[in-house]
C-alpha cells in the first residue's frame, strides 16, 4: 500500500490533534475551524434524527432522540469552545492536553446517556439509538463540507 493510497484521518477527523498543532494562528484569527463545522453538522443529523423518530415513534420517539443527539452536541460544542480557546491563548497545543479533553468529553456523553435511562421514564431505545447513531456518524461527513 503506497502513501497515496493510504487513507488520512487527520482529513476525515476534524478533532484531530495534528489540525490543532499544525493551524493554531489560522484558528486564532476566528476562522472557526472545523470542529465547530463538525457541531453544525451534528446539530443537523440531530433535526433529522428527531423527526424520523417522531414519524416513526411518535412524541415520546421525538424526545428519546432529542436527548440523545443533545448527549452528544453538548459536549462536543464544550470540547470545540475549549480547543478554541487553547488555540487563540497562542503557544502550542499540548498533545495531552487534547487526548485529557477526549476522554473527558466521551465521559460525558456516557454520563449524560446514563442520566436519560434512569430519569426519563418513557424513553424510546430505537429513537434513543436512531439520534445516537445519526449525530455521531455527522462527523464522518465533516470532511465533504469545504469552507
Amino acid at each position: 500500500m503506497t502513501a497515496r493510497s493510504r487513507f488520512d484521518f487527520v482529513v476525515v477527523n476534524p478533532y484531530h490533534y495534528a489540525n490543532f498543532l499544525s493551524r493554531p494562528a489560522q484558528q486564532a484569527q476566528g476562522s472557526g475551524g472545523s470542529m465547530f463545522k463538525v457541531v453544525l453538522l451534528q446539530l443537523g443529523a440531530a433535526l433529522v434524527a428527531t423527526a424520523l423518530a417522531a414519524v416513526f415513534f411518535g412524541a415520546r420517539g421525538a424526545v428519546s432522540a432529542g436527548l440523545a443527539s443533545a448527549a452528544c452536541i453538548v459536549p462536543n460544542l464544550l470540547f470545540a469552545l475549549r480547543l478554541m480557546v487553547v488555540s487563540r491563548r497562542g503557544g502550542e497545543p499540548s498533545v495531552a492536553g487534547f487526548f485529557v479533553g477526549e476522554f473527558i468529553k466521551v465521559a460525558a456523553i456516557v454520563v449524560s446517556l446514563v442520566l436519560i435511562y434512569l430519569l426519563y421514564a418513557d424513553l424510546h431505545w430505537g429513537a434513543l439509538f436512531i439520534g445516537l447513531i445519526l449525530v455521531l456518524k455527522a462527523n464522518l461527513f465533516a470532511f465533504l463540507v469545504k469552507t
